[in-house]
Protein backbone atom coordinates (compact mmCIF):
# COMPACT_ATOMS: atom_id res chain seq x y z
CA UNK A 1 0.00 0.00 0.00
CA UNK A 2 2.81 2.37 0.88
CA UNK A 3 4.55 1.62 -2.43
CA UNK A 4 1.35 2.42 -4.34
CA UNK A 5 0.90 5.61 -2.30
CA UNK A 6 4.51 6.71 -3.08
CA UNK A 7 4.05 5.88 -6.72
CA UNK A 8 0.83 7.97 -6.92
CA UNK A 9 2.51 10.79 -4.99
CA UNK A 10 5.48 10.70 -7.36
CA UNK A 11 3.16 10.84 -10.36
CA UNK A 12 1.38 13.86 -8.89
CA UNK A 13 4.67 15.62 -8.08
CA UNK A 14 5.86 14.97 -11.64
CA UNK A 15 2.57 16.29 -12.99
CA UNK A 16 2.84 19.45 -10.83
CA UNK A 17 6.48 19.90 -11.89
CA UNK A 18 5.49 19.54 -15.54
CA UNK A 19 2.63 22.03 -15.11
CA UNK A 20 4.99 24.50 -13.38
CA UNK A 21 7.46 24.19 -16.25
CA UNK A 22 4.69 24.79 -18.77
CA UNK A 23 3.46 27.76 -16.73
CA UNK A 24 6.98 29.22 -16.61
CA UNK A 25 7.40 28.74 -20.38
CA UNK A 26 4.02 30.43 -20.97
CA UNK A 27 4.99 33.31 -18.69
CA UNK A 28 8.26 33.76 -20.58
CA UNK A 29 6.38 33.69 -23.89
CA UNK A 30 3.89 36.28 -22.60
CA UNK A 31 6.71 38.48 -21.30
CA UNK A 32 8.43 38.36 -24.70
CA UNK A 33 5.14 39.19 -26.42
CA UNK A 34 4.62 42.11 -24.01
CA UNK A 35 8.12 43.43 -24.76
CA UNK A 36 7.48 43.16 -28.51
CA UNK A 37 4.15 44.97 -28.12
CA UNK A 38 5.81 47.69 -26.03
CA UNK A 39 8.53 48.12 -28.67
CA UNK A 40 5.93 48.30 -31.45
CA UNK A 41 3.90 50.81 -29.46
CA UNK A 42 7.02 52.91 -28.84
CA UNK A 43 7.90 52.82 -32.55
CA UNK A 44 4.32 53.87 -33.39
CA UNK A 45 4.54 56.79 -30.95
CA UNK A 46 7.83 57.96 -32.46
CA UNK A 47 6.38 57.62 -35.96
CA UNK A 48 3.27 59.62 -35.05
CA UNK A 49 5.37 62.33 -33.39
CA UNK A 50 7.56 62.63 -36.48
CA UNK A 51 4.58 62.55 -38.85
CA UNK A 52 2.71 65.21 -36.92
CA UNK A 53 5.76 67.47 -37.13
CA UNK A 54 6.37 66.68 -40.80
CA UNK A 55 2.73 67.40 -41.63
CA UNK A 56 2.55 70.61 -39.60
CA UNK A 57 5.52 72.17 -41.37
CA UNK A 58 3.99 72.41 -44.86
CA UNK A 59 0.56 73.15 -43.39
CA UNK A 60 2.04 76.09 -41.46
CA UNK A 61 3.69 77.29 -44.68
CA UNK A 62 0.37 77.08 -46.52
CA UNK A 63 -1.50 78.96 -43.80
CA UNK A 64 1.29 81.48 -43.38
CA UNK A 65 1.52 82.32 -47.08
CA UNK A 66 -2.28 82.50 -47.33
CA UNK A 67 -2.22 85.00 -44.45
CA UNK A 68 0.55 87.00 -46.12
CA UNK A 69 -1.41 87.00 -49.40
CA UNK A 70 -4.35 88.67 -47.69
CA UNK A 71 -2.06 91.58 -46.82
CA UNK A 72 -0.75 91.90 -50.42
CA UNK A 73 -4.02 92.30 -52.34
CA UNK A 74 -2.55 95.06 -54.52
CA UNK A 75 0.66 93.28 -55.48
CA UNK A 76 0.02 90.47 -58.02
CA UNK A 77 3.73 89.58 -58.31
CA UNK A 78 4.04 88.82 -54.59
CA UNK A 79 0.67 87.02 -54.59
CA UNK A 80 1.87 84.86 -57.49
CA UNK A 81 5.06 84.04 -55.56
CA UNK A 82 3.07 83.12 -52.45
CA UNK A 83 0.68 80.98 -54.52
CA UNK A 84 3.63 79.06 -55.97
CA UNK A 85 4.97 78.45 -52.45
CA UNK A 86 1.52 77.33 -51.28
CA UNK A 87 1.33 74.93 -54.22
CA UNK A 88 4.80 73.53 -53.44
CA UNK A 89 3.93 73.10 -49.75
CA UNK A 90 0.59 71.52 -50.66
CA UNK A 91 2.37 69.07 -52.95
CA UNK A 92 4.82 68.22 -50.18
CA UNK A 93 1.97 67.72 -47.69
CA UNK A 94 0.11 65.52 -50.18
CA UNK A 95 3.29 63.49 -50.67
CA UNK A 96 3.57 62.93 -46.91
CA UNK A 97 -0.09 61.88 -46.70
CA UNK A 98 0.39 59.50 -49.64
CA UNK A 99 3.45 58.01 -47.96
CA UNK A 100 1.48 57.39 -44.77
CA UNK A 101 -1.30 55.75 -46.79
CA UNK A 102 1.30 53.67 -48.65
CA UNK A 103 2.72 52.51 -45.32
CA UNK A 104 -0.78 51.48 -44.25
CA UNK A 105 -1.11 49.54 -47.52
CA UNK A 106 2.21 47.82 -46.87
CA UNK A 107 1.05 46.92 -43.37
CA UNK A 108 -2.23 45.50 -44.68
CA UNK A 109 -0.49 43.64 -47.53
CA UNK A 110 -2.20 45.54 -50.34
CA UNK A 111 0.75 47.63 -51.50
CA UNK A 112 1.14 48.51 -55.17
CA UNK A 113 4.54 49.71 -56.27
CA UNK A 114 4.91 52.46 -58.84
CA UNK A 115 7.98 54.23 -60.10
CA UNK A 116 7.71 58.01 -60.35
CA UNK A 117 10.24 60.63 -61.34
CA UNK A 118 11.30 62.96 -58.55
CA UNK A 119 12.98 66.21 -59.45
CA UNK A 120 15.31 66.26 -56.47
CA UNK A 121 17.04 69.46 -57.54
CA UNK A 122 13.73 71.34 -57.82
CA UNK A 123 12.57 70.08 -54.43
CA UNK A 124 15.94 70.86 -52.86
CA UNK A 125 15.88 74.48 -53.98
CA UNK A 126 12.18 74.92 -53.14
CA UNK A 127 12.64 74.17 -49.44
CA UNK A 128 14.32 77.42 -48.37
CA UNK A 129 11.92 79.47 -50.51
CA UNK A 130 8.97 78.01 -48.64
CA UNK A 131 10.17 79.34 -45.32
CA UNK A 132 12.24 82.41 -46.18
CA UNK A 133 9.29 84.83 -46.31
CA UNK A 134 7.67 83.37 -43.21
CA UNK A 135 10.87 83.74 -41.20
CA UNK A 136 11.56 87.29 -42.32
CA UNK A 137 7.94 88.36 -41.68
CA UNK A 138 7.73 87.18 -38.07
CA UNK A 139 8.27 89.96 -35.55
CA UNK A 140 10.20 87.74 -33.15
CA UNK A 141 12.46 86.26 -35.84
CA UNK A 142 15.73 87.96 -36.73
CA UNK A 143 15.75 89.71 -40.11
CA UNK A 144 18.00 88.80 -43.02
CA UNK A 145 18.89 85.26 -42.06
CA UNK A 146 21.54 84.15 -44.53
CA UNK A 147 20.80 80.99 -46.44
CA UNK A 148 23.80 79.41 -48.10
CA UNK A 149 23.39 76.35 -50.32
CA UNK A 150 26.39 74.98 -52.11
CA UNK A 151 25.41 71.71 -53.77
CA UNK A 152 27.56 69.90 -56.30
CA UNK A 153 24.77 68.86 -58.61
CA UNK A 154 25.54 67.62 -62.09
CA UNK A 155 22.62 69.00 -64.11
CA UNK A 156 24.09 68.01 -67.48
CA UNK A 157 22.34 64.59 -67.37
CA UNK A 158 18.76 65.85 -67.67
Amino acid sequence: AEKTYRHELEKKVNKITSLNEQLQANQEHLENARKEADAANHAKTIFLNNMSHDMRTPMNAILGFANLMEKQTGNPEIISDYLQKIETSGGYLLSIINNVLDMASIDSGTVKLSEDFLDLEKNFYALPEQFESLISNKNEAPKNIPLIITPNLDTSKK
